[in-house]
């Protein structure tokens, strides 16, 4: 179920404006990067670059999260646990450590 939370119109070129409270709500400031993504319902959802980016990480994760059987948080909590214990990031990358 979706709440509506704001509404504006589109100009003859295409231009809209986000109320100010969803600017803030999102943490857009001028010259930001907007997203517009398509849910698997077919809703638009748009949002600032940080969310956008998460969005596409987990998309590009849920195969190999659905391969290794991985469909609640905390089962990718205890593996990311599992990972950060017997991998250390300084073995892999030294000279940043």
């Amino acid at each position: 179920m979706h709440s509506v939370i704001g509404s504006t119109h589109m100009s003859a070129k295409g231009q809209i404006t986000i109320p100010v409270h969803i600017r803030h709500e999102l943490g857009l400031a001028a010259g930001d990067a907007v997203y517009f993504l398509l849910d698997s319902t077919g809703n638009v959802v748009i949002c600032g670059a940080t969310l956008a980016a998460l969005y596409e990480a987990q998309q590009a994760l849920a195969p190999a999260a659905q391969s290794a059987h991985i469909s609640r948080p905390e089962q990718l909590n205890r593996a990311i646990r599992r990972a950060q214990s017997t991998t250390s990031i300084c073995n892999r990358f030294p000279p940043h450590c």
